[in-house]
């Protein structure tokens, strides 16, 4: 029993001890201010590994998080602070998307923090996002299309034709590149669109409009190549 006691005391003494190691190694980190720590994480994660459509979402997030969380200190932040932060996004009338989409970034920008070893836990990981409605959209009938496209100025009908009938993304469609049009694919073509939202290459078959549009544009020829991007002016 004597010994069973001692081993007991043992243990607990080193936990004591590691608990105590864990506040030091805590308390000798040097202070990191939101803002600062935020233009780190755009500078050198978003950047870096994000698209760059994705990038400037971060930036404009960023500008709204930093204006809430200021010069405080990243070790300090809990989990009420980013359920205040949502509260008063809330209040200010500001759209669930929009909440999610900052909340999203500063979830990355902590959990990027854990990674460097600035902090040990993730304060805002377990916030619920917010419940978006979903938006029903009216499509355009075969009339008003034709209505749309006779009033389009020539230098964006094409990319306005192509939109319609493929329904591609903008950034999908200015990322376009001619390798990716194929028109002796299938029946009457087809596209590859390699940049997607998810990341997913997928095929579109080309009808008779997209086809013809994209026939009739104009290649500029450089170094003996064509010009990389469908959708190329100045």
């Amino acid at each position: 029993i004597h010994r069973l006691d001692l081993a007991q005391e043992w243990r607990l003494t080193r936990k004591a001890d590691a608990l105590r190691g864990e506040v030091r190694r805590k308390r000798e980190r040097p202070a990191r201010p939101f803002g600062i720590f935020g233009d780190e994480y755009l500078e050198n994660w978003s950047k870096v590994e994000k698209e760059q459509s994705t990038y400037m979402r971060d930036t404009n997030s960023m500008k709204h998080l930093k204006a809430f969380f200021g010069k405080k200190d990243i070790a300090v932040i809990k989990r009420r602070d980013v359920e205040q932060y949502i509260a008063q996004r809330k209040a200010a009338g500001i759209k669930p998307g929009t909440i999610n989409r900052e909340l999203s970034c500063l979830k990355n920008m902590l959990r990027k923090a854990v990674d460097w070893e600035y902090l040990d836990s993730n304060p805002a990981w377990g916030v619920s996002q917010q419940r978006e409605e979903i938006e029903e959209y009216e499509f355009l009938r075969e009339g008003e299309i034709e209505q749309l496209l006779a009033v389009c100025p020539p230098d964006t009908r094409a990319v306005v034709t192509v939109a319609l009938y493929t329904g591609m993304r903008r950034g999908e469609l200015f990322d376009l590149q001619w390798r990716d049009v194929d028109f002796d694919k299938g029946e009457r073509g087809m596209i590859t669109v390699r940049k997607t939202k998810n990341h997913d290459t997928r095929y579109i078959p080309l009808n008779e409009m997209v086809r013809a549009t994209l026939q009739g544009l104009p290649r500029n020829i450089t170094g003996g190549k064509d010009e990389a991007y469908v959708f190329a002016t100045p």
